[in-house]
């Protein structure tokens, strides 16, 4: 875990360099499916920076167990306007997510602002101050 930890880490520092050819894509494709988080957040984080993933790919990651991972997911769907991915995180179980999807809209170039009414009736205050601020 600490190598992967480190690999994930390296590859953040890195993804501004990296030519984003589709060897480098298909790799991130594949570490998307990897055990451990850090190295599946990596690698959302890479695709949507070289702009190798599509809403679809990053949409199957809102699925992931692990928060972290699906906040990586909601910014890369933010990256590629994916407005009925972003909706549909809308009801995620956890509150940070449903923040980084709340602010998301906010940011896409196509908001619509139907997405955000769950979000503004969310329990969770931070939640609904963040679709306010949206």
């Amino acid at each position: 875990p600490g190598v992967r930890a480190a690999a994930a880490a390296a590859l953040r520092e890195l993804v501004e360099v990296l030519p984003g050819g589709p060897e480098l894509g298909a790799g991130l494709r594949t570490a998307l499916a990897v055990p451990d988080a850090a190295v599946r957040s990596a690698a959302l984080e890479a695709l949507r920076a070289l702009r190798l993933g599509d809403a679809e790919l990053y949409a199957l990651s809102l699925a992931d167990a692990d928060p972290e991972v699906r906040i990586h997911a909601v910014r890369a769907l933010v990256s590629v306007d994916a407005v009925p991915e972003l909706a549909a995180a809308a009801a995620d179980a956890a509150r940070e997510v449903r923040v980084a999807v709340a602010k998301g809209l906010a940011s896409v170039h196509a908001p619509v602002p139907a997405p955000l009414d769950p979000l503004l009736a969310d329990p969770d205050p931070l939640v609904r101050g963040a679709a306010l601020a949206a």
